[in-house]
């Protein structure tokens, strides 16, 4: 067995392509992500892509763009992931965390944290839930409508709420966020972030492309004292019918598996959970994430 480190995406997607597809859902991240890089590469200038072979056939793989988390895809043999982690690790640097499905997120941290002497500093369970075809739910006072230019600063404000709620351990660029928001909200193709109001609004959700066959579903919003009146259920089934009506196979979206309320709604919508996932942190020399 041994881990090939590849600095072409095309040649990497190409050679990992057929195993991701296999599980679409599953790799859903990894799969944008080599779209991303092959077609859009000034976006992400930097990255790391490793692909292990055992007896000339694919075994295993991990992608990470700096300063992101490593990637793990599922391995054809367990003992790839451990190559992957040790092979990382003889490379040098620090890695701030590693993310993906269960069980090759926990396989890689364990290795990691041997051969590199830290610590899981954090962990975050998750679901990964799909939905094709959306189940009829009850209709809150009120209607949905797409965001527009108009709504760039309350969207910025709940997108800010969101990741402290959700992530607080991912960093906020205020002036990124801002233009990458403000572009998305005047784009002729739509912005893809739809309100519910009522009569102002109450509760926002965002999808984007996942891949070229699946939507995913986020950021699920609404404010703390609106929250228990169905904004979010009937709004997650108004954009999850937009995906579908779209051309999608599917919809897909993740859970905190720490969040009952949230996974109860998605399963009123439809979605159902098709496997577990974690965010796992690295505690680093320093103590800060890097």
């Amino acid at each position: 067995m041994r881990v090939i480190r590849y600095e072409d995406p095309s040649s990497f997607r190409e050679r990992v392509g057929e195993h991701l597809l296999a599980d679409e859902p599953r790799h859903n991240v990894m799969l944008g992500l080599l779209t991303t890089l092959v077609e859009q590469p000034e976006i992400y200038p930097e990255y790391r892509l490793w692909l292990v072979e055992s007896e000339g056939q694919y075994a295993g793989a991990a992608l990470r763009t700096p300063p992101h988390n490593v990637l793990v895809a599922t391995p054809v043999r367990p003992d790839a992931v451990t190559a992957l982690a040790r092979e990382i690790a003889v490379e040098g640097g620090e890695i701030p965390g590693v993310g993906g499905a269960l069980p090759e997120v926990d396989e890689f941290s364990h290795a990691w944290c041997e051969a590199t002497g830290v610590r899981v500093r954090s962990r975050m369970d998750q679901a990964l839930h799909v939905l094709d075809a959306v189940e009829e739910v009850p209709t809150p006072s009120g209607s949905s409508r797409p965001a527009g230019p108009e709504d760039v600063d309350l969207v910025l404000d709940w997108s800010r709420a969101f990741g402290e709620e959700a992530v607080p351990h991912e960093p906020w660029d205020e002036e990124g966020a801002r233009k990458n928001l403000s572009r998305r909200l005047a784009s002729e193709e739509g912005s893809r972030i739809w309100l519910w109001e009522d009569p102002e609004p109450v509760c926002l959700v965002g999808y984007h492309d996942a891949t070229s066959n699946i939507g995913r579903v986020g950021p699920v919003y609404t404010p703390p004292h609106l929250r228990g009146r169905g904004y979010a259920t009937a709004l997650t089934a108004r954009v999850s019918t937009e995906i579908l009506g779209s051309g999608k196979r599917c919809c897909m979206l993740y859970t905190d598996l720490a969040n009952p309320t949230s996974n109860a709604i998605y399963a009123k919508v439809g979605y159902r959970v098709v496997c577990e996932a974690a965010m796992i942190l690295f505690d680093n020399n320093d103590g800060l994430l890097v």
